[in-house]
Order: C-alpha cells, then structure tokens, then sequence
C-alpha cells in the first residue's frame, strides 16, 4: 500500500513528512556525519513504533 505523505515544517535543519497517523523526518547530521552517512530518517507511527535509518541523502537537479 503506498501512502502519500504530505511535506510539512522545517525541523533541526531537516523536514518532515506526515500523513493520518504517521510522520517521517529527514535530517542532516552535520558534525555528526562521518563515511558511513550523513542524514538520518526517522519513521514515526503514531500507534506504533518509531524506527530511524542513517545513510546518504541528495536531492540535486543536473
């Protein structure tokens, strides 16, 4: 099932996603990033468990 999330706030540098009973931050890690990433996820059920993945991000256009 895919749910459309819609783009919220500007969160620490980041931003959020949300949809009815669920939201998903992405972040920077600024001086916490190193080789092995430098953004974080955050998935957030409101009902549910909150999980957060770390590896790379880039939304460039050429």
């Amino acid at each position: 099932m895919l749910v459309p999330l819609e783009a919220g706030a500007e969160t620490d540098g980041g931003l959020e996603f949300t949809a009815l009973g669920v939201t998903m931050t992405v972040r920077p890690l600024g001086d916490e990033a190193d080789w092995r990433s430098d953004a974080e996820l955050v998935f957030e059920l409101d009902q549910g468990p909150t999980v957060g993945y770390r590896g790379f991000y880039g939304c460039q256009a050429d």
